[in-house]
């Protein structure tokens, strides 16, 4: 039996804990310039259809005060001394004006530390708010487009258009914040064509730092939506297989076709690849890239 998504989610952060990072080794996470995650919310907005946090955490934003971000960020760089922040939020950019005011936060407490998110979206990514946050101390963005062929941004329910990623990558340029892409290629109805515009459309902006492609969409949880296609297309014939790593991949992608794009892969430089179970065995340097 799956049980349900409680109800009785934290709605006001005042009062909760600051994160023990007292108790970390935190000169070894220095050494290594590991950078301390934070998080300003919780909640999405979205409805992605392999992701379940707007059902996990709710589709209404609990935000935290921008002072107590600040009061997190000062916490951090008193325990361990280090002033790296990553901010792990699922968007943090969204919404908006709440990543705005963090920002100007900073700035006016003039914090001097050095940020970063795994998990921006290209959403609203103007020129004001990327000097916005370069003056507040970003230093890498992971701009989370996932594909970049309009008919996948509608199938996988993104929210934003191509033309919003391309103001985004633009924008972020102009601004000399350095920025990698995820995306996220296999989920219903992708197909070679697809790939192909995201790629052509990648390889326009030859700026970026990294790219992390993920090769299949996991199955984990009951709360994606993907799993009704996963379903249909006899790619999950029972629930217990999502504790088993299972997977869909679009069966519009031909095998053979598939085993050459892999191998292509690896002719691309800080190209990082996570590829699921049925082609691992043609993908012997997953991660392995220079």
């Amino acid at each position: 039996k799956i049980s349900k998504v409680p109800k009785n989610r934290i709605a006001d952060f005042r009062d909760t804990a600051f994160p023990a990072f007292d108790l970390f080794e935190w000169e070894k996470y220095n050494e290594q310039n590991i950078a301390y995650a934070l998080y300003t919310k919780r909640g999405c907005a979205f409805q992605c259809t392999f992701c379940p946090h707007s059902s996990l955490e709710g589709s209404r934003y609990r935000l935290k005060s921008p002072k107590r971000v600040i009061n997190e960020i000062e916490h951090v760089k008193r325990t361990t001394n280090s002033e790296n922040i990553n901010f792990c939020d699922n968007s943090f950019n969204c919404p908006k004006p709440h990543a705005e005011a963090i920002c100007k936060k900073i700035i006016n407490q003039q914090l001097r530390i050095k940020w970063k998110s795994g998990a921006i979206k290209p959403l609203r990514l103007t020129k004001d708010f990327c000097r916005l946050m370069k003056e507040s101390g970003c230093d890498y963005v992971g701009l989370s487009i996932e594909t970049a062929s309009e008919k996948m941004l509608v199938n996988m329910k993104r929210g934003y258009s191509v033309d919003d990623i391309r103001e985004a990558m633009d924008n972020l340029s102009n601004s000399e914040i350095p920025f990698g892409l995820s995306i996220m290629l296999g989920a219903p109805g992708e197909t070679p064509e697809t790939i192909s515009e995201t790629f052509r459309f990648v390889d326009s902006y030859p700026m970026i730092q990294s790219i992390w492609v993920n090769i299949g969409l996991f199955l984990w949880t009951h709360h994606q939506k993907i799993l009704d296609a996963a379903r249909r297309d006899g790619q999950l014939k029972n629930v217990r297989e999502l504790f088993d790593g299972a997977y869909y991949i679009s069966p519009e992608l031909p095998k053979d076709y598939m085993i050459s794009f892999i191998e292509s892969l690896k002719t691309r430089k800080k190209c990082y690849v996570q590829v699921n179970k049925p082609y691992r065995e043609y993908y012997k340097a997953v991660n392995s890239f220079e």
